[in-house]
């Protein structure tokens, strides 16, 4: 991410990140010509997702929460699940997977 510095147009530099939360930063920005001086605060967030993660299910939080349920409980989901998904949701899809890297 490049910053132009509004008050003069020169290169401008993140001197800090304060995370809010996963989805939202304040970035703190010096302007880096030493005769202006300009420093200012930019706020970064999430918009919206344009393509779903490739990633496996094993990477999200949601994995990991499963994988800490005792073994009855979590073969109790399975069978929950199994009850609610449609039948095209629990087959496999066919076809070659891509997987961006």
């Amino acid at each position: 991410m490049r910053f132009t510095c509004r008050a003069c147009g020169a290169k401008a530099t993140v001197t800090k990140n304060n995370r809010i939360s996963a989805d939202y930063a304040e970035l703190y920005i010096s302007c880096t010509e030493v005769l202006c001086g300009h420093r200012w605060v930019e706020s970064v967030g999430y918009s919206h997702e344009l393509a779903p993660s490739q990633l496996p299910i094993r990477d999200s939080e949601v994995f990991r929460m499963i994988s800490r349920m005792p073994p009855a409980e979590r073969e109790e989901l399975v069978e929950q699940l199994r009850k609610e998904l449609p039948p095209a949701m629990e087959a496999e899809p066919s076809g070659p997977r891509i997987v961006r890297r």
